[in-house]
């Protein structure tokens, strides 16, 4: 696709007509909404879009503009999955839980209640508990057959596919602790007052009895081979005697000592005690090979690591936040990410014993949480915004603004792929981070490259520039493959055939030339515009081929002859061509000049097959760029401001003719647009040198991408939606991929 910026190519090549002296240089333009969250115009105006666009596709049910406005109860983000609205509490969510299998959640909130949430379809399942008990702790079982549900003075055990309550074989009390085995056969809880009983699940049996202890704030946590099980809280724990009349070993209520105790589940023998901790311990932390435990203790702020085979205190760690969702084991088990000083982020290396500060959070960490894949880390402060890091570097990758209140609980999906996060504002979201990392740099171009364009099986990519040439690369190896040197100008624009047969580029030299990818051979010339060609596209039946110039006209050419179709006429330059995925509609940039001092820019849309025009979408000023959402039931377009106007990104219905009023109002100077091929993300080049990632159903910023020296004129998705190509004024295409093991 052609992101014309060729206006100042035109000057310099050729005068310009009266007219075209007013022309600023023309500018594509980003601004990310709000960094505290959605505006109500951008949540009005989604909602607006979304009940245009969605609607007519789900029957009698389908979702209002109101109904829409509901994305403060529950909504669900991320690449590969549509946006949906899940309505449901009504007070703040405190907790979020996947199920083993990563298709339902689990939520529990201040309204007293347990949600059940389908992940694929965004749909509430079931209410499992709904009454004036205060919900606790929520878990599932290993196997995921069961939801464990803890509320005052209760426990209670559901069926998450019948939705029904399920009764165990044994009384399970009501304290406010317990732990699966990381097996699910075993419950770790109390059935009296103090008292810790294991049970097996199955058949109720009490498996072990561990000492009386005086504290309700017990905690437990069970080694990752299930070999052993760690106890400490506020309290005591009674130590062992010998009786002298029968020489048994029994509990003596009157010797205790404060400490953290290892316990063998099987027999109820103590096999460590880690000594030294004379106030409350508020976490306990297996290492994921369950040679390192992590306590942390709120009387001194303090997080210490031990041997728990030994009872020896490995390492000490002061001004530590002690939270239990504060430190946290990476995947590997290698490094333990800790909140030190309430707003820094350290990493302690179990293998080198060394610590490193990550980054300074600015604000106090309330939560971490590491990928799945140990490469990013997730952080919320108090003040509600969630950061993805770079775990490597510290850099940071993304904010994922959209919360309007505290953040409560994070969680990562069982496959990896996604964040749920629960806040205040009674919200839960769930959001696809994406990380891309520069991949290659393909040098070749020695002038600024215009345009990039992938085959459709993405073995291939094609890309233009001003150095007259097209280049034709191996994006696997950086390889170049074929060079094609007909035009005797700069190369404005390209595309593949949707076969993958045939290449078409488009050049100042007012002509588009065809050729044969694989032989490199030349195929025809396709002769008739009298100005520079600015973008070339094809019908997706590949039968039709469409060109816009600076001579005023769009025009439509049988491929197969070189034979003009049809003239589409414009009141200026279109800058930009785009067909719809279905063929139905060919999309083109206008300028309307009033007398001199004012113009205005449209988006023009035609029917391709009889060559008439069926609508002006009006609103914009100097259209930059298009590109339309791979279902077609959207188009982007992109412009920079003129005189006192805004620049502003729109986002049209083709069918009812509508926009958004102004889907993002931009600073930065975009001119290029690709939609991803999930149709999550719009990828927009700018003139800062950056690749802009955003949400295309909110506008928040995903990502910012960084590499190119000069602006970057033209951003493209592969068929696989993994890679994003780039090309830039620095003479160079770069890759960005989404890193994979």
């Amino acid at each position: 696709m052609a992101m014309a910026t060729l206006f100042s190519t035109y000057q310099r090549d050729e005068p310009l007509k009266s007219t075209w002296r007013i022309l600023p240089v023309l500018v594509g333009a980003l601004l990310f909404l709000s960094a505290c969250g959605p505006s109500q115009r951008a949540l009005d105006a989604t909602a607006t879009h979304y009940a245009d666009l969605i609607a007519p596709t789900l029957g009698p049910n389908a979702l209002t503009r109101e109904n829409m406005l509901q994305v403060q109860e529950v909504a669900v983000f991320g690449p590969g999955l549509d946006l949906r609205f899940l309505v449901g509490h009504t007070g703040a969510v405190l907790k979020v839980v996947w199920s083993p299998d990563g298709k339902m959640l689990a939520t529990s909130s201040e309204d007293n209640s347990v949600k059940l949430w389908d992940f694929q379809t965004g749909q509430e399942l079931r209410t499992l508990v709904d009454n004036d008990r205060p919900v606790g702790q929520i878990s599932w079982s290993p196997d995921g057959s069961l939801l464990l549900i803890s509320q005052k003075g209760r426990k209670s055990f559901w069926d998450p596919i019948s939705g029904e309550e399920v009764e165990l074989p044994a009384k399970v009390g009501s304290s406010s602790f317990h732990a699966w085995s990381p097996d699910g056969n075993t419950l770790v809880t109390s059935v009296d007052r103090g008292i810790i009983y294991l049970l097996d699940r199955n058949t109720g049996e009490k498996l072990t009895l561990i000492p009386e202890h005086d504290d309700d704030d017990l905690i437990v946590a069970w080694s990752p081979d299930g070999q052993v099980l760690a106890t400490g809280g506020r309290g005591e724990i009674a130590t062992k005697k010998i009786d002298p009349q029968t020489g048994e070993e029994v509990m003596d209520p009157e010797v205790s000592e404060k400490a953290v105790h290892l316990w063998d589940p099987k027999t109820g023998e103590e096999l460590a005690t880690l000594q030294g901790l004379s106030g409350r311990v508020k976490s306990l932390i297996w290492s994921p090979d369950g040679k390192i435990l992590a306590t942390g203790r709120m009387d001194d702020n303090t997080l210490r690591l031990w041997d728990p085979g030994t009872g020896e205190e490995l390492v000490r760690f002061d001004n530590h936040r002690v939270q239990p969702a504060n430190a946290t084991w990476s995947p590997d088990g290698r490094t333990l990410a800790m909140a030190i000083n309430y707003s820094s982020l350290q990493l302690w290396d179990s293998r080198s014993r060394q610590t490193r500060t990550l980054l300074d959070h600015r604000d106090a960490i309330h939560l971490i949480s590491w990928s799945r894949d140990g490469r990013m880390l997730a952080t919320v402060g108090i003040d509600g915004l969630v950061r993805l890091w770079d775990a490597e570097t510290g850099n940071a990758l993304f904010t994922l603004t959209g919360h309007a209140d505290y953040v409560w609980d994070l969680s990562w999906s069982p496959d990896g792929r996604y964040l749920a996060t629960v806040s205040e504002d009674h919200a839960v979201r769930i959001w696809g981070p994406i990380h891309f990392e520069d991949l290659v740099a393909l040098n070749g171009h020695i002038d600024q490259v215009r345009d990039v364009a992938w085959s459709p099986d993405g073995q291939m990519l094609l890309s233009v520039g001003d150095d007259q040439v097209a280049r034709l690369w191996d994006p696997q190896t950086g390889e170049e493959l074929i060079l094609f040197e007909e035009h005797t100008g700069p190369v404005n624009a390209a595309a593949w055939s949707p076969d993958g047969k045939t290449i078409a580029t488009a050049g100042h030299d007012n002509l588009a030339y065809l050729w044969g990818p694989h032989s490199g051979t030349y195929l025809r010339t396709i002769t008739g515009h009298i100005r520079p060609l600015t973008g070339v596209t094809w019908s997706p039946d590949g039968m039709i081929l469409a060109t816009s110039s600076f001579d005023g006209s769009a025009r439509l050419w049988d491929p197969q002859t070189g034979n003009e179709l049809a003239t589409l006429p414009h009141s200026t330059a279109p800058l930009d061509v785009a067909w719809s995925p279905d063929g139905s509609f060919l999309a083109t940039t206008d300028t309307e000049f009033i007398f001199t001092s004012h113009v205005n820019n449209y988006v023009r849309l035609w029917d391709p097959h009889t060559a008439k025009k069926l609508a002006v979408l009006k609103g914009h000023n100097t259209v930059q760029a298009l590109a339309w959402s791979p279902t077609g039931h959207s188009l982007v377009s992109v412009e920079s401001g003129f005189a006192d106007r805004l620049q502003s990104v729109r986002l049209w219905n083709p069918y009812t003719r509508k926009a958004l009023e102004v889907f993002l109002e931009p600073t930065v100077r975009m001119f290029s647009v690709a939609w991803s091929l999930d149709g999550n993300i719009l990828a927009m080049g700018g003139i800062d040198h950056k690749v802009y990632l955003f949400d295309a159903q909110t506008g928040e910023e995903l990502a910012v991408l960084e590499g190119h020296t000069a602006m970057v004129h033209t951003v493209a998705w592969s068929p696989d939606g993994q890679t994003l190509a780039t090309g830039s004024g620095d003479t160079t295409v770069r890759l960005w991929g989404i890193p994979h093991d």
